[in-house]
């Protein structure tokens, strides 16, 4: 039996079954105290013994046969099992775990079996290490994660961040790009709160927002770039970054512009050299070969 009931109907359900609960438990301890004899103001005619049995056979009927959540509930209720289920830290070591190679798995046992003992930022950076060098950033990220929480300093969770945001960039599942974006972010807004005066927790942030845009908020990264564009407009960093954000969306004269305003500051930024160059390249201008030559491509 499946049936569906509307938010309202079940405060009403749970209204009515819940007095029937109440004034059945006051009969019966009214007949306790009479000593198992039941006084003539509860003796009852065959019509209202029927009520009351009826009413007993609804109420095991609905809850026990029948399931009233609603239609909303159940969506809800369904969706939050099928995340936990598709993305944890637990499953995503033990799947790591199982596509080392016996050389990684060789490095990596020993350093994992130290930190079930002794889970401390000494023994917990090379088992990071360990697995950022095997290729596993997403495992990386969840050991810098611990780290973090237990230094409690921004460069921790800074540090837990990029390794997520890394892990972010590889990621093409859907459920692990929202993990790895989820946790990123928090470990950036963690860092910054720590250091508020820190450009580059609130720039990296940025970068998370826009590499995996919230749903509800698509713009939301590159609105916090342009606001940190407008509060530091000669800042190398943020220009690198616009950018390379305006060459990934085809803007290739907003990045010439802001390339050629930004290297004279910083001339032997191989990073801006090599973005002037892939500019000019993707623009189609004969300049690409002369920023080639210097970016040693």
């Amino acid at each position: 039996c499946i049936t569906e009931f509307s938010p309202e109907t079940l405060v009403m359900h749970n209204f009515y079954f819940s007095h029937l609960y109440n004034v059945a438990g006051k009969f019966i301890s009214r007949v306790l105290k009479s000593g198992n004899k039941f006084p003539d103001y509860i003796i009852m005619n065959r019509t209202q013994i029927l009520v009351i049995l009826s009413a007993l056979g609804l109420f095991f009927i609905l809850y026990f046969g029948c399931d009233v959540k609603s239609k909303e509930q159940k969506t809800v209720a369904t969706s939050r099992a099928l995340t936990v289920e598709a993305v944890n830290p637990a499953t995503l070591i033990e799947q790591a775990t199982a596509a080392l190679t016996a050389e990684q798995r060789a490095g990596i046992q020993p350093l994992t079996e130290k930190s079930a003992t002794e889970s401390t930022p000494s023994v917990l950076k090379p088992l990071s290490a360990a697995w950022h060098n095997a290729g596993h950033d997403e495992v990386a990220a969840i050991y810098a994660q611990r780290i973090a929480e237990a230094e409690k300093t921004d460069e921790a969770w800074s540090i837990a961040g990029a390794n997520f945001y890394l892990a972010l960039q590889k990621a093409t599942d859907p459920n692990l790009r929202e993990f790895c974006s989820k946790r990123a972010a928090e470990a950036f807004q963690n860092a910054a709160s720590l250091n508020p005066t820190k450009l580059e927790h609130r720039l990296n942030l940025a970068l998370c927002f826009v590499e995996n845009p919230p749903a509800d908020n698509p713009m939301k990264g590159i609105l916090q770039l342009r606001e940190l564009d407008a509060q530091n407009p000669d800042n190398i960093i943020v220009n690198l970054q616009l950018a390379r954000l305006a060459i990934k969306t085809g803007q290739f004269d907003k990045a010439i512009a802001r390339l050629e305003k930004t290297i004279p500051k910083d001339p032997k930024n191989m990073k801006l050299v090599c973005l002037l160059a892939d500019a000019y390249s993707g623009k189609g201008d004969a300049r690409a070969a002369e920023w080639k030559l210097k970016c040693g491509q």
